[in-house]
């Protein structure tokens, strides 16, 4: 770890180090092996503190060379040090410069464009266009999550436009079989009961409507005809006749009725034949 330049100051260092412990592993030893006398004649000499004071000397030589040392190390640290600031701060600086001008094109291109582009496109829609095309429709980000709300709310405003147009549709096709039932049951209320309601308003619910209303003016018209021409027969002397046909309610029960007096009248027409026969055969 020594440096070539100190490396003969430092081996002098070291043979004085070995001299100096040497002069006093031997007055240690004369002290606790001899007396503390012979230590201290050995010990208080010129030679032991010429010993000492080169020692010290040698000591203190090197210490200076390391004092040396550190100024310059300490110098050249704080020269680096300068340096390292310097490109700490240019590059902090060009960083900085480089941030805000990607925060800049960030905010501009990636957040206010898209956000203003998609509040216009709102607006669009809040005001009826909705043939409005929404952008950044698949974005990844809060930006995509704001056009998928958009589009959202286009579909829906898409939806609704469909449902008024159908409603209004049904509202007429609506309005249009009540007038056409008006006809129907005008007709019937006038005697007429060859109304019917023709129309196909391709809506399951307003034709089934339509053909049960045909359906009771279709019931009624065949129940009176029936009955009309069992009353004719009657009336024409034929008793034969009677209501045929399959009815329900009120028409089966006339049905039932007016058969019942057709079989009464019969059956008394023939007790009547038969009395007036034997009138005849005794007169």
């Amino acid at each position: 770890l020594i440096p070539a330049e100190t490396m003969a100051s430092f081996d002098t260092l070291v043979a004085r180090a070995a001299e100096f412990k040497a002069f006093r592993v031997e007055t240690a030893r004369l002290g606790e092996e001899v007396s503390p006398q012979a230590a201290h004649e050995q010990g208080n000499t010129d030679a032991n503190r010429a010993n000492r004071k080169a020692f010290q000397e040698q000591i203190d030589g090197v210490v200076d060379i390391n004092l040396k040392t550190l100024e310059v190390v300490t110098a050249d640290v704080a020269v680096f040090e300068r340096g390292v600031i310097i490109t700490i701060l240019a590059i902090a600086g060009l960083g900085l410069i480089a941030g805000i001008g990607a925060a800049f094109y960030i905010a501009t291109n990636h957040l206010s464009r898209p956000i203003l582009e998609l509040t216009g496109k709102m607006k669009q829609l809040a005001g009826g266009d909705l043939t409005a095309d929404v952008p950044f429709v698949g974005r990844t980000d809060e930006i995509g999550e704001m056009a998928e709300a958009v589009q959202v709310s286009k579909q829906n405003g898409l939806a609704v436009r469909d449902l008024n147009a159908q409603e209004a549709v049904l509202r007429e096709k609506s309005a249009d079989l009540q007038s056409s039932i008006g006809v129907v049951v005008a007709a019937a209320a006038a005697g007429d009961f060859t109304k019917r309601i023709g129309k196909d308003y391709e809506n399951d619910d307003l034709n089934r409507f339509a053909g049960s209303v045909n359906e009771l003016v279709g019931s009624v018209d065949a129940g009176i005809a029936e009955t009309r021409r069992v009353i004719a027969s009657l009336a024409a002397g034929d008793l034969t006749q009677s209501m045929n046909g399959h009815y329900q309610g009120a028409f089966a029960e006339l049905q039932k009725n007016v058969n019942e007096t057709l079989s009464t009248l019969q059956k008394t027409l023939r007790e009547v034949r038969v009395t007036t026969d034997s009138i005849n055969g005794n007169s």
